[in-house]
């Protein structure tokens, strides 16, 4: 079974809460598509500037923008094949 948590507050200096949703949201799509290609993870950690709470972003015309990408560790109890990693990169960067 795996256990959700977040314990986030913050993934932007910007304390505005349609940027917290985007991030979040952003995230959750991010979780779902590893979980569904890894049957082995432990855990995902979200590291960099949005795991610090400095993530960049862009707003325009009330639309946000995360400037940077999203840098995660995924924590596997196997050693996963490259091609897993490939699929699962582009299955994000098409998101």
């Amino acid at each position: 079974m795996i256990e959700a948590r977040n314990n986030q507050k913050k993934f932007s200096i910007n304390q505005n809460e349609k940027i917290f949703k985007r991030i979040n949201d952003d995230l959750s799509i991010i979780r779902d598509i590893i979980l569904e290609n890894f049957n082995d993870v432990e855990s995902i950690i979200l590291a960099g500037g949005f795991g610090r709470g400095e993530g960049s972003v862009l707003v325009h015309e009330n639309e946000v923008q995360p400037i940077n990408d999203y840098d995660l560790y995924i924590i596997t109890k196997l050693n996963n094949q490259k091609n897993i990693i490939n699929k699962v990169r582009n299955l994000l960067s098409s998101k």
